[in-house]
């Protein structure tokens, strides 16, 4: 089982175990207090899981979007999904930059340096270099952090990389905002979670076959 493969089952562990624990929580006496506060504080609520989900891009086992998922029916689906997007943009250039200027001392210990060095045999037309990361982006599916790493690393230009994160990011974390949304209520768990499960199967699926970066 190879270590993206062990990220996945990971996340989808943690997305499982968020949703339990919702409900659960949703059922004890502390929940209206634990809105109250969150309501009352919201702007330091948002700040907080602003900096988890940069901390989750530029330290990828760490999976800010879930906890970010959990309080979502709490905060509402547009403050979620814009702190989530705003922090996956801001992030991204964060590691992006790291990749450039650490890449060869630092990323390996982050990726492995099996995955290092694959991700370093890449070739790139640079006169297809928009679309080839566009591509990336949206089959990256639920690994981003890996392009992010990946663009520096390969000397993709920062204009380029921005664009289509902020792009591809958006249409993908939509998506499956919404899906998760839809995780909160019970009429809708199943099939919102086969549509979860069966995305990421998909992607995982594109990456194996067009990528080979696993």
């Amino acid at each position: 089982m190879n270590e993206t493969t062990k990220k996945l089952l990971f996340i989808s562990f943690l997305a499982v175990l968020t949703i339990v624990v919702f409900f659960l929580f949703k059922e004890s006496g502390y929940y209206a207090g634990f809105v109250s506060f969150t309501e009352k504080h919201l702007i330091i609520t948002l700040f907080i899981l602003f900096l988890l989900k940069i901390l989750a891009i530029v330290w990828p086992p760490f999976a800010a979007t879930v906890i970010i998922f959990g309080v979502m029916p709490i905060i509402g689906f547009w403050n979620a999904f814009f702190v989530d997007y705003i922090g996956e943009v801001i992030g991204s250039s964060l590691v992006y930059f790291i990749a450039r200027k650490w890449g060869d001392r630092l990323v390996p210990k982050i990726l492995g340096k099996s995955l290092y060095k694959r991700v370093m045999q890449i070739k790139i037309n640079k006169d297809r270099e928009f679309e080839f990361l566009f591509i990336l982006r949206i089959l990256g599916g639920n690994f981003f952090e890996l392009v992010c790493y990946a663009a520096g690393l390969l000397g993709i230009s920062y204009r380029n990389f921005i664009l289509t994160t902020i792009s591809a990011y958006f249409l993908l974390s939509f998506v499956f905002f919404k899906l998760a949304q839809g995780l909160f209520d019970r009429a809708t768990f199943v099939i919102s979670a086969s549509l979860i499960a069966a995305l990421l199967l998909f992607f995982k699926y594109l990456r194996n076959r067009y990528l080979k970066i696993e």
